[in-house]
């Protein structure tokens, strides 16, 4: 499989200097959802999987690239997404062997940095966005039918070729669960929540591309919508059935954004009620009743409880690569932690939540403000899809914690987060109606960069 896995970073790194700059982090995107991350090149102690390869080359690019390097401007995301990588290295270089932090974190960075940094540099106007998302779409359409086919069928193409990964994989790797008489498809990913969570993560977006203009393109932006949607259930995830379920009454708030913040705030009181007149805490309530289809969610909630009661233990520097040992304590040999913000204490202490908490809401910040600068329906719409992605994961992080694929989404929307809320704050307002900037304006600027 090492052939393969080179012979297809080839052809998609030949993509990455071939195709205009936004097309080409489009390719990225299609590879990681369509190929395997486990499937790797191995180079004496490192295992390269095709991702790196075309994000390094994707990357050198756009640095070589003078036009793309000078129209690159620092945003307060950029500091923080700096900060948080800062802190997710430096704990590590304190708590494990250097050469095992070289390795790790290097690869960790090309899954998370400088997958935020290649959907910043090439951004420049929402055109770009689209550009992208076509890319996106063809591949999510490919990978939902993926999904419907192993759902119902069973046959899971991508489950036997775990046996060519270099590390070791859990026993149950792989392994055909069913739930409710379907079977719980896995996809490249090989995990079906990812898999699941996966398509909430793009559906936003793939949403917004209703305003293309009216054509073959707007419709695929329905067509890839609901193939998210269905991928999403196929994978017959609770987690990915929550993120499919929040996600939407998000967007769909769009049309009534005056019930925005009294459903917020509600919701809010609602989880301080519970946590009075119950006789659990609210993230338990909560936990039972997104439990959509069966399963753990008693140990999600749990894994908070834990998590609470040995703080002590964890919050200067995480468990420094350690199994916090909370295993037995839910009925299993080893400890899944199964929260975004656990996770994030578990490996980096308080300061891995801190900042990660900081790059979220500082998103969210922007968004917020560059939805209110926005004047064009179509920009406000952009802002509104991606303010939904992040509202709904601050909800879905409590019971599931990115890995995989996930991560590196996760980072490319953020990237396109940081990249389009400067479009919004820029002197003259790109995202403004024509008419109201064309007097400053030269003719080409207003081509480029008004809507």
């Amino acid at each position: 499989m090492q052939n393969v896995t080179l012979t297809v970073a080839t052809v998609f790194s030949v993509l990455a200097l071939i195709l205009s700059p936004a097309l080409a982090v489009g390719a990225y995107i299609m590879l990681l959802l369509l190929y395997p991350m486990w499937l790797v090149v191995q180079l004496g102690t490192l295992d390269i999987s095709a991702h790196r390869i075309m994000i390094v080359i994707l990357l050198l690019r756009f640095l070589l690239n003078g036009r793309l390097r000078r129209r690159f401007s620092w945003s307060r995301l950029d500091t923080w997404v700096t900060v948080s990588m800062a802190v997710y290295v430096f704990v590590f270089l304190l708590t494990r062997p250097f050469n095992y932090v070289l390795e790790n974190r290097g690869g960790f960075l090309l899954d998370t940095w400088c997958v935020y940094l290649a959907a910043r540099f090439v951004i420049h106007s929402l055109d770009d966005v689209k550009s992208m998302l076509k890319v996106v779409t063809i591949a999510v359409i490919c990978l939902a039918v993926m999904g419907m086919f192993e759902c119902t069928t069973g046959w899971q193409p991508f489950a036997g070729l775990m046996r060519h990964t270099p590390w070791r994989v859990s026993a149950r790797a792989g392994e055909q669960l069913t739930r409710h008489g379907f079977v719980r498809a896995l996809g490249p990913m090989g995990n079906a929540i990812v898999f699941g969570c996966a398509f909430a993560v793009v559906l936003p977006l793939l949403w917004w591309t209703r305003w293309h203009k009216p054509g073959s393109w707007r419709t695929m932006a329905y067509v890839g919508s609901l193939a998210a949607v269905l991928g999403a259930m196929s994978s017959m995830s609770s987690c990915a059935w929550l993120a499919i379920v929040t996600v939407p009454l998000c967007l769909a708030l769009e049309k009534k954004k005056e019930w925005a913040r009294p459903l917020a705030w509600s919701f809010v009181l609602s989880c301080i009620v519970v946590e009075i007149i119950s006789n659990r805490r609210f993230y338990h309530v909560l936990a039972s009743y997104s439990n959509f289809l069966g399963g753990a969610a008693w140990h999600r909630a749990a894994i908070i409880d834990l998590a609470i009661r040995h703080f002590r233990e964890w919050w200067l520097l995480g468990y420094m690569g350690r199994d916090p040992g909370w295993g037995p304590s839910v009925g299993m040999d080893h400890t899944d932690v199964t929260c975004e913000y656990v996770e994030a204490g578990v490996y980096y202490g308080i300061w891995g939540i801190m900042v990660f908490c900081m790059v979220i809401f500082t998103a969210l910040r922007a968004t917020i403000r560059a939805f209110r600068q926005s004047t064009t329906k179509e920009a406000k719409s952009f802002f509104w899809a991606v303010g939904s992605f992040l509202v709904a994961h601050l909800l879905i992080w409590g019971g599931v914690a990115y890995f995989n694929v996930l991560e590196p989404l996760l980072y490319w929307v953020l990237g396109i987060v940081a990249s389009t809320v400067l479009l919004a704050d820029a002197p003259v307002p790109v995202l403004r109606r024509a008419g109201r900037a064309s007097h400053r304006q030269t003719p080409a600027h207003v081509g480029k960069l008004s809507y």
